[in-house]
């Protein structure tokens, strides 16, 4: 049998961050400007036809 040191045990008033979920509207969310993975309008389309 295991038994666990109490140090190494997390207290159980430590937050789950699913506990906190908010809903926002999709016009409050901002694009982040140094995003490397944006792509140009002509990209874009070009991803459409394929």
């Amino acid at each position: 049998m295991t038994i666990i040191a109490p140090e190494r045990v997390q207290p159980a008033a430590t937050a789950w961050p699913a506990d906190r979920v908010e809903r926002w509207d999709i016009a409050r969310l901002t694009p982040y400007v140094r995003n490397a993975r944006t792509h140009s309008d002509e990209q874009v389309v070009q991803s459409c036809r394929a």
